[in-house]
């Protein structure tokens, strides 16, 4: 009984994937805050859901950012919490 042969091995390489010639920003572009000059857009944002939602989350952001503040704050100052000065 004879050995099957190995597949033939391609020569052909796939070159790699380009670079991109510019930095990618994956950061979706930000809503335009709604100002005076814009009144219609200053309406949408009051009282659209959207806008609602869009306050909601930048709300819960925020409070987030101050948690995470606080919990490094904390993670720095225990070290000098508990400073009852030196023994003699």
């Amino acid at each position: 009984m004879r050995r099957p042969l190995p597949p033939p091995v391609s020569q052909v390489k796939r070159p790699p994937k380009p670079k991109p010639l510019f930095a990618v920003d994956s950061s979706a572009p930000k809503a335009p805050v709604p100002t005076i000059a814009s009144p219609v857009s200053l309406l949408y944002e009051q009282f659209s859901r959207a806008g609602k939602e869009r306050r909601k989350m930048e709300e819960i952001l925020e409070t987030e950012r101050a948690e995470k503040a606080r919990q490094a704050r904390a993670r720095y100052n225990r070290a000098f919490k508990d400073n009852r000065g030196y023994n003699e």
